[in-house]
């Protein structure tokens, strides 16, 4: 027998249709960035060749086809697949935008459009059956089978939204399913755009729920001596893991060496993840307790005392854990958001690429100026979080502390370097699970020790030279328990900034500062818990007495 005939023979045999095949495997290749995703993309493929005939299957793939190059580079740019966070950027872009990031590419685009019509549509020319045994009888396991690899995806889907972002995120019901395909190009387009479709809406939603009434002042603002109020959010950071607070490793020497820091030793934050705290720093807004913010939020604040005002992220812009605190972001007159790279979003990086947005902030204030920095500090993957040269540790969180006690004396050093009455507010949002259930890796979750978050304060010099009064009275407060919410106040209080409807028992400068009943929410029966009567489970979680 000849080779021609042996590939004759071959390529004649039943079902051999190699054509359909390429198509195939070019359109899943993208999911071959892990194993999950390789096989639910694959499972889904096979219920389609099972319920179409192959032309059809080819015809419902073009898309998948015509997208391939800009998926590989989006997954060159990001680490990932496209899915719900590209579709939320595309979703805040307009349409001038859009083109005009894609110009560059339009020629390469437009000759991979033409490969692909051709070829799909030579296929197409071919008359070719199922590509399946069809019906549901002898030969119909195989749908069975892909069936089985498909519905599970219900029961994910419920579980996530259920156990991990009911409470956290409003309860959007894609996000479970777009966590479930995330791996599996084409599908997880799919399901990103009904993750992020909901998003949007979510997020509209909430920005027209926040409180836009006029802020009233009690007494003018303070405009001369101009100065710069700097506010950093910190992330993850548990303060019993910090030195300054008693810690047995060395992990926050610059700002220990920090003339005129104020530490405060008793503060709580009502939850342990990132949607839920960062509104009660910036808005006293509790999703819990109440579903309208009816505070107004400091950057509204700063921006009707006539403050330039600037928010400065290293987190994502928009996102599951993001796009809420976006909704308070969009306040500020100037918006940086250093994981935007050309529209998409780029790998997370260390939080010194802050330090020249902060620099140039500080520096180039002709007035008042109200700075927002937004860190992503020891987040999970903790290990990501600093530079080698910060691996002084046996442990990646202690490194991860250190990297921010680093960024933070940065910060302090540019407004003590910069004239006028400067201060500085530094709070985390939570702690994580460093060691406790999770040996190694920390993770959030609902751990009392998540709960007690550091609060660091600097005024500068003349500050004090001109609020005597007020600094003697918050020295006295270093020790007073606080909660999260209690930074508003104290913060417009320190700018001087007399709020009509200001609360003089929520802050610190305040001689009327009143003890908080201090509820923090947890993950499931413990809602509600009075975090001074309270324990932790043998599950790592917290539990009223």
């Amino acid at each position: 027998m000849t080779a021609a005939s042996i590939l004759r023979r071959f390529t004649h045999a039943r079902h051999r249709d190699f054509g359909f095949w390429i198509l195939v495997t070019l359109a899943l290749s993208p999911s071959v960035l892990s194993l999950h995703g390789i096989m639910r993309s694959v499972a889904m493929e096979m219920l389609l060749m099972a319920l179409l005939g192959r032309r059809l299957v080819v015809a419902a793939m073009l898309p998948a086809l015509l997208l391939l190059p800009m998926t590989l580079y989006y997954v060159h740019l990001t680490g990932h697949l496209p899915g719900v966070q590209l579709w939320l950027v595309l979703f805040y872009c307009s349409v001038p935008v859009i083109i005009g990031y894609l110009h560059t590419f339009a020629p390469w685009l437009l000759a991979w459009a033409v490969v692909c019509l051709g070829g799909v549509g030579v296929y197409l020319s071919r008359p070719r059956g199922p590509v399946l045994p069809g019906g549901w009888g002898r030969h119909g396991w195989l749908r069975w089978f892909t069936l089985l690899l498909a519905l599970p995806m219900g029961a994910r889907v419920m579980q996530f939204n259920r156990e991990d972002f009911h409470r956290a995120v409003n309860y959007n019901p894609f996000y479970g399913m777009e966590d479930y395909y995330d791996h599996s190009y084409p599908w997880n387009l799919a399901t990103g755009y009904m993750a992020g479709r909901h998003e949007t809406r979510r997020v509209t939603d909430m920005a027209r729920r926040m409180n836009h009434q006029p802020v009233r002042f009690a007494a003018p603002p303070e405009s001369d001596p101009p100065h710069v109020v700097v506010l950093v959010i910190g992330e993850s950071a548990r303060r019993d893991h910090m030195h300054l607070y008693g810690y047995g490793v060395p992990d926050t020497p610059e700002m220990e060496r920090e003339d005129g820091l104020l530490r405060f030793g008793d503060m709580v934050t009502p939850f342990d993840y990132t949607v839920g705290a960062v509104p009660v720093i910036l808005s006293q807004y509790d999703r819990v307790l109440t579903s309208r913010i009816t505070e107004h939020d400091l950057i509204s604040v700063f921006n009707a005392a006539g403050y330039d005002t600037w928010w400065i992220s290293n987190h994502p812009r928009l996102g599951p854990y993001d796009s809420v605190i976006g909704a308070y972001s969009e306040q500020a007159r100037h918006i940086i958001y250093t994981t935007a790279s050309g529209g998409m979003m780029s790998r997370p990086q260390l939080d010194e690429v802050l330090l020249p947005h902060v620099a140039d902030a500080i520096r180039g204030a002709r007035g008042n100026t109200f700075i927002v920095v937004h860190v992503f500090g020891s987040h999970e993957y903790v290990g990501d979080r600093y530079p080698p040269s910060f691996a002084h540790f046996g442990s990646e969180y202690d490194n991860s502390i250190a990297y921010g006690d680093h960024i933070l004396a940065q910060v302090t050093d540019m407004l003590r370097a910069a004239p006028g009455e400067n201060m500085l507010f530094s709070v985390a949002d939570h702690g994580v699970r460093v060691d406790e259930c999770t040996p190694g890796h920390p993770q959030h979750g609902d751990l009392k020790q998540s709960y007690a978050v550091p609060f660091l304060m600097w005024l500068s010099p003349q500050w004090i030279a001109r609020h005597p009064a007020q600094y003697d009275t918050v020295r006295t407060h270093l020790d007073a328990p606080l909660m999260t919410w209690n930074l508003p106040d104290s913060i417009t209080e320190a700018a001087g900034l007399h709020l009509a409807d200001a609360d003089a028992t929520k802050s610190v400068f305040s001689p009327l500062l009143a003890r908080p009943r201090r509820m923090v929410h947890g993950d499931g029966d413990n809602l509600n818990v009075d975090y001074d009567h309270s324990h932790n489970t043998a599950q790592c979680h917290i539990m009223p007495d």
